[in-house]
């Protein structure tokens, strides 16, 4: 199971939380409620991965999807999450190239130019 949350949504960003498992079953669970709330809202995103237990290729992928998504809209995506297995995934295939990783919502507004 996984959830979407929305952690703030203002005029300058939106800030969103996935909880849960992003494998087959989470990723289905999850995919368009996480596209609407980042992608479809035209503003910069602070994904939080957090409270994600497990992340499988197909959860990498819908990360990846959202992330070209947003940059061919010029819109920066930075991702929180901590020294955890999923932080050891996105780095070992490289996600982290493509999207800045960071482990705090102050980091990531620094690294969005907002703080």
């Amino acid at each position: 199971m996984a959830d979407v949350l929305i952690i703030e949504a203002t005029e300058a960003f939106t800030h969103v939380a996935v909880q849960g498992n992003l494998d087959e079953v989470g990723v289905g669970q999850v995919e368009l409620e996480l596209t609407r709330e980042t992608v479809a809202r035209h503003k910069p995103v602070i994904l939080d991965l957090n409270k994600v237990k497990l992340i499988t290729s197909l959860g990498i992928g819908l990360i990846v999807s959202i992330a070209q998504s947003m940059n061919s809209l010029n819109l920066d995506l930075v991702i929180v999450v901590g020294q955890t297995r999923v932080r050891d995934l996105l780095q070992i295939t490289n996600v982290d190239a493509l999207i800045p990783l960071v482990e705090t919502r102050e980091e990531a507004l620094h690294t969005l130019g907002m703080a």
